[in-house]
């Protein structure tokens, strides 16, 4: 049987608004899931085929049960670093990651969907509905949360600042108009640039330092 021909006679929904009507109803993760994998591998079939309506179609609705699924797992509790003791003959209460392993996700497929629905929902509907939809790891990038990372300071910052303050305080500042003609290959623009940088440099240290009092 011609794989690509299974693929194109399958039933699909009349309308994209009806597929959104029915994944909104949608209560099982494992569903939508499912849904998400019929359209990609739809949408592979209309890549091939150059159909760009149907590629639109489908990548959306993948998207819409992407989300969906992520809306059900985010209202499952996550479970806490250790589990608690569980008496015999009592049910355990499932984790999100344990309730995702249960509908038979993949950690990969859990937290595709996770990530899917932490788009802001502004962002989300914005890249859905676009002309040419994201790919499924594009819009789940979006929903990835990056630690901050603090940049290091470089070992001799304190007495770069400290030093150059102080040089700065002990230049005499007699003779400024004559300097400021002198011909050194630098624009008068570039001059500038420099000294107003420094100066905005030297009252953000001065906030700085208020701000320790």
């Amino acid at each position: 049987m011609n794989r690509h021909l299974t693929i194109r006679s399958a039933p699909l929904p009349a309308s994209y608004e009806e597929a959104r009507n029915a994944l909104a109803k949608c209560e099982h993760t494992d569903e939508c899931q499912d849904w998400a994998d019929k359209m990609a591998a739809l949408a592979s079939y209309a890549r091939q085929a150059k159909d760009d309506f149907l590629l639109i179609k489908a990548r959306r609705i993948q998207l819409r049960a992407l989300e969906r699924g992520g809306e059900l797992l985010s209202q499952v509790k996550a479970a806490p670093g250790r589990p608690p003791k569980i008496r015999e003959g009592d049910r355990p209460i499932l984790g999100r990651e344990a309730a995702a392993t249960d509908a038979g996700l993949s950690e990969h497929q859990r937290k595709t969907m996770l990530r899917v629905a932490a788009v802001p929902d502004d962002v989300r509907e914005q890249m859905i509905e676009a002309a040419s939809p994201p790919t499924v790891s594009e819009l789940a990038e979006r929903g990835t949360k990056r630690k901050a990372v603090k940049p290091e300071p470089y070992k001799q910052e304190w007495a770069d600042w400290v030093f150059a303050i102080k040089r700065l305080r002990d230049l005499p500042d007699c003779g400024l108009d004559i300097l400021a003609r002198r011909d050194s290959g630098l624009t008068t623009e570039q001059l500038l640039a420099d000294a107003r940088a420094a100066k905005a440099n030297i009252e953000n240290w001065i906030t700085a330092l208020e701000a320790r009092r």
